[in-house]
């Protein structure tokens, strides 16, 4: 009987790479979930996740059985009172967990072994691979289903948060991923993953973490000419450290690159007036960042229009 495998699938890169290494190389059954959790990107990982299916499916070099994507709404697996407990113990600096890992946390109590794309990021190891590394002892699975937590040599918390996962990707870092992925032959597959945080009008805007991250990597292709565009505005834009890069509405201070980002990105716009209102700032602060953003749009355009 063929070895049933369940994986966390969202459509982006980590865990796109994740199903398609897995399905490559083992004779098993994969079980892909997607966790409904709201958030702003969930249109654009449904699409993702609809069009990647069927191109992955197609090729002909899989080992696996690929089973449709199992939708799971958010009330089957809200956070217990333990697991928010220990959640919160990391959710502050230097870890800064985000909310979304309590409600993986509380799935995978029912999905043991649950495999998620976790990898040691580009360049320095992101907030969680730090935590897993401080807190945790990751161990290799002899079964060749990748790493795990040790319970004995983990924080319980720690343990309690991550230890009913598996991280089939953790050797992996981006451009080890993207060099696989060339080989494969997967290239058109994989332009179909969706990774941006705050895409524009569908498409990846250029300038978040993740974008500004693949740019850096030399997977421009995977962007159009106004994201490139952006991204290079943000860059010049971010460079500038010093005092002229704050611009200060009432109390409060906005770097510039951050009235761009709000400037170009309806969706981070959004975002970033959510996060203001929960620290206090008031309606009459958002006004005032809404006319600030009005009065550097010409700037800003000009500066998309020398890129």
């Amino acid at each position: 009987m063929a070895k049933r495998i369940e994986i966390l699938w969202t459509g982006g890169l980590d865990s796109t790479f994740m199903l398609c290494l897995l399905a490559r190389e083992h004779d098993a059954v994969i079980q892909p979930y997607y966790l409904e959790i709201e958030r702003s990107v969930q249109k654009d990982e449904h699409y993702a996740l609809r069009h990647l299916y069927d191109r992955i499916k197609a090729k002909s070099d899989l080992k696996a059985t690929i089973l449709p994507v199992k939708h799971v709404k958010q009330k089957y697996f809200m956070p217990s009172d333990d697991v928010t407990e220990s959640y919160r113990k990391f959710a502050g600096e230097p870890y800064t967990l985000g909310d979304q890992q309590r409600y993986l946390a509380e799935f995978a109590k029912n999905h043991k072994g649950l495999c998620w794309g976790q990898e040691p990021y580009f360049e320095n190891p992101g907030h969680i691979t730090r935590l897993l590394l401080e807190k945790g002892k990751l161990k290799v699975a002899e079964d060749g289903f990748g790493s795990y937590l040790d319970k004995s040599d983990s924080d319980p918390d720690v343990y309690r948060l991550f230890g009913n996962l598996r991280c089939p990707i953790y050797g992996y870092s981006n451009p080890a991923m993207w060099k696989k992925i060339c080989e494969w032959g997967y290239e058109d597959v994989f332009r179909y993953i969706r990774f941006c945080y705050f895409p524009i009008d569908g498409k990846p805007c250029g300038f978040c973490h993740k974008c500004d991250e693949k740019i850096r990597q030399d997977m421009g292709f995977l962007f159009t000419d106004a994201a490139l565009k952006r991204n290079k505005v943000y860059r010049s834009l971010k460079g500038k450290d010093n005092q002229e890069n704050i611009i200060f509405i009432s109390k409060w201070g906005v770097r510039l690159e951050d009235l761009f980002w709000m400037y170009v990105s309806p969706v981070y716009r959004e975002y970033k007036y959510k996060f203001f209102l929960k620290r206090g700032t008031g309606e009459q602060f958002l006004k005032k960042l809404t006319d600030t953003i009005s009065l550097y749009a010409s700037y800003f355009d000009s500066l998309l229009e020398k890129a």
